[in-house]
């Protein structure tokens, strides 16, 4: 995985948790502040609502992954979450979504959520589905397809947590 080959290996996952280290979130304008040519493209192709914030992620100063969030009131809706084919495969898009989540959290929303489509034919919806699965996001019921995962622990979950 990415995040363990960037710390020591650590037995207990308390530790190996804060030894993680996240990759960085640069708010971008304009598509042309991508140097990654995949980034680039897939950026040009992503629409842009008025509460559409672009990111251009970075990871020890390399471009990693494009981000497009919606910042509403109550959730973040993750419109794409991008990582360039040869990166792949080693914990980055994992590390983004963990970012996400913690971006969403310290501005006080309480969930994150994506409708997951392919960006390109190389991912099949059902293993996209899956890998948000993974990561602790369920269907919205009655939607079309949403996902969200909740990410402020509400009253009645931190008492059900406490009694198990």
């Amino acid at each position: 995985m990415f995040c363990q080959s960037l710390s020591p290996y650590r037995r207990d996952k308390a530790s190996y948790r804060r030894s993680v280290t996240f990759p960085s979130f640069a708010e971008i304008g304009v598509i042309e502040e991508f140097v990654d040519p995949e980034l680039r493209a897939i950026a040009r192709h992503s629409t842009r609502g008025p509460q559409t914030i672009w990111y251009r992620v970075l990871f020890n100063g390399r471009e990693v992954a494009f981000v497009a969030i919606d910042r509403l009131r109550q959730h973040f809706v993750l419109l794409q979450l991008f990582v360039p084919r040869n990166l792949r495969g080693k914990g980055i898009g994992s590390a983004v979504l963990r970012t996400v989540e913690a971006l969403a959290r310290s501005e006080g929303c309480g969930s994150v959520r994506v409708w997951p489509r392919p960006i390109d034919r190389s991912v099949d919806l059902e293993s996209l589905g899956r890998w948000y699965r993974e990561r602790g996001y369920s269907l919205v019921p009655n939607s079309a397809g949403d996902m969200e995962k909740q990410v402020v622990s509400t009253l009645p979950q931190q008492i059900d947590r406490l009694a198990s």
